[in-house]
């Protein structure tokens, strides 16, 4: 019996939307899927039941010799889910620690400050990992982003266009606006499988991204938006 994970349904709904899943032979859904496809409304027909039959002593395997009750509890299969969808969780940032490295080598080559600032992030995402509240990430206060909500969901400051990436520093606007959007991606998922506090740190670095960017782009003039 294969079970379709809350993590693996995120998956397939972020790729193609769905209104209505249809379990496929062999297959279950564990409670967390089922809440998930809920909270969507997303309408789920009975799933596959495999044929029974009957031993001599009159109890019930399934037709492939099996026992037809699920040998797993359902406080197992959360519990398996959740182990599963913080593995996942752990490879992605393990990808985004990844991409900041690179980001980081990229700017040494012509800005060892801004370099060492996207290292800094880089390690504030390895802390995400640990239990106690890690990111030491300072906040140069704007007029925008100050320390009160440094750690809170914020908009973009302004909208990354063509004519912003024809500037002198184009590229690099371009390499941390990628950077900003993969965190946001990873956003629904810290907070889920790591909790609010995790997701503040997280917020942390994509808010000091936004203030690099503006940066690079205004020099000392906020470009934030009212």
């Amino acid at each position: 019996m294969k079970y379709i994970t809350e993590a693996d349904l995120r998956d397939l709904y972020r790729t193609t939307p769905f209104t209505t899943y249809e379990t496929e032979p062999g297959t279950r859904l564990t409670p967390g899927a089922r809440q998930f496809l809920g909270d969507r409304g997303i309408r789920v027909p009975d799933e596959y039941i495999s044929p029974k039959k009957f031993r001599d002593n009159g109890t019930s395997e399934t037709a492939s010799g099996g026992k037809a009750a699920d040998e797993k509890t359902s406080d197992e299969m959360a519990l398996n889910e959740k182990a599963d969808g913080k593995k996942k969780l752990q490879s992605r940032l393990k990808s985004a620690q990844a991409l900041f490295l690179e980001t980081g080598l990229q700017f040494k080559e012509h800005d060892v400050l801004l370099a060492q600032r996207i290292f800094v992030m880089e390690r504030c995402l390895a802390g995400l990992s640990e239990e106690a509240e890690t990111c030491l990430l300072p906040c140069q206060a704007c007029s925008g982003i100050c320390p009160d909500n440094f750690s809170e969901e914020m908009e973009d400051c302004f909208e990354i266009t063509a004519f912003h990436v024809q500037s002198d520093r184009g590229l690099d606007l371009i390499r941390l606006h990628r950077l900003r959007c993969l965190l946001r991606e990873l956003g629904p998922y810290v907070e889920q499988e790591l909790g609010d506090g995790k997701k503040r740190e997280l917020h942390q670095v994509i808010n000091g991204l936004s203030q690099l960017i503006c940066q690079l782009f205004g020099g000392n003039t906020c470009q934030k938006k009212e």
